[in-house]
């Protein structure tokens, strides 16, 4: 079986030893590109969050970076950017845990229109 599943993957064997050997460099599989992530949208999503956290009443700013979380959670993950890492470039390193919370919650979750409405608010200011 084992012997099955090495032909299938591209790999021969050589009758010298029981080892397998890799085929020749010029049949070797080429590894997918790793994807790179879309700067530009993750420097918009930083400047939103940045605006969001700005513009909030004085111990809201957790609340709005949930909410934040979960109203842009695809667009979020569209950008193959971790949470922290989209914090890192808002400029507030500390909340990544809390954006990425937000981001887990969104598919349970459905906001009012009061708070869109709040959301999107902050963000055009």
């Amino acid at each position: 079986m084992l012997r099955k599943l090495l032909r299938l993957l591209g790999w021969g064997h050589d009758a010298s030893d029981d080892r397998p050997t890799p085929p020749p460099p010029n049949e070797m599989p080429l590894e997918t590109p790793r994807m790179v992530p879309m700067m530009d949208d993750a420097t918009q999503i930083a400047t939103g969050l940045r605006a969001v956290h700005d513009r909030a009443g004085h111990g809201q700013q957790s609340l709005m970076i949930h909410l934040f979380g979960i109203r842009y959670a695809n667009e979020i993950k569209q950008t193959r950017v971790r949470a922290s890492e989209l914090m890192v470039l808002a400029g507030l390193p500390k909340l990544g845990p809390t954006l990425n919370s937000g981001v887990r919650m969104a598919p349970y979750v459905t906001l009012t229109p009061e708070a869109v409405r709040l959301l999107e608010r902050l963000v055009k200011e």
